[in-house]
C-alpha cells in the first residue's frame, strides 16, 4: 500500500532507520528479564508508531493548507488511529504561543468533515502502521541475531 508520496519517503526512510537502529539495541541489551526486553520493545514500537504518526498529520496539514492546532492535530490522531498521542508532543509540534480556545482552529467549522478527510488521504494507515511496525521490529530482531533479513 502507498500511503506516502515520494517526497515522504525521504522522511519515512530516516524514520524507519532510526528506530531500527533502536529495536536492534533492544535486543542486543542483556536484560534481566524476557517481560523486560519485550517492554523495551513496546515502548519502542509505540515510539516509532508516533513517528510515523505525526509525519501523517504533517502531510494531511501541509496537503490541504489545515490551520493546525494541538487540537486538530489530536483530532487526526483520533482518526488515524482510534486513540491520540501524548499531548505534550502535539503541543511542543502543533501549538502556538499566545494562542487561545478563542481562536480555535477553522477546521472545527461546522461542515467541515475532518474523519472523511483523513479517510481519503490515509487508507488503511492503522493496519498500514501496525505491520510495518511489526516487519521493522523482525527485521531488527533478525539482524541482531545475526540472521541475513530480506526487509532493509
Amino acid at each position: 500500500m502507498h500511503i506516502f508520496t515520494n517526497d515522504d519517503h525521504i522522511n519515512l526512510a530516516a524514520i524507519r532507520r532510526r528506530h531500527r537502529t533502536e529495536f536492534e539495541r533492544c535486543y542486543e541489551i542483556s536484560f534481566d528479564s524476557p517481560p523486560e526486553r519485550a517492554a523495551a520493545l513496546a515502548a519502542q514500537s509505540k515510539l516509532f508508531k508516533r513517528d510515523v504518526t505525526l509525519l501523517m498529520i504533517d502531510r494531511i496539514a501541509i496537503r490541504n493548507e489545515l490551520d493546525m492546532t494541538t487540537a486538530v492535530a489530536k483530532a487526526i490522531c483520533r482518526h488515524l488511529l482510534g486513540r491520540s498521542v501524548s499531548i505534550a508532543v502535539l503541543a511542543e509540534r502543533y501549538g502556538t504561543a499566545g494562542r487561545s480556545s478563542a481562536n480555535r482552529s477553522a477546521v472545527f467549522e461546522r461542515g467541515f468533515d475532518l474523519g472523511a478527510l483523513v479517510e481519503r488521504e490515509a487508507p488503511g494507515f492503522k493496519e498500514w502502521l501496525e505491520t510495518e511496525a511489526r516487519d521493522i521490529r523482525h527485521a531488527a530482531g533478525a539482524s541482531a541475531s545475526g540472521i541475513r533479513n530480506p526487509i532493509s
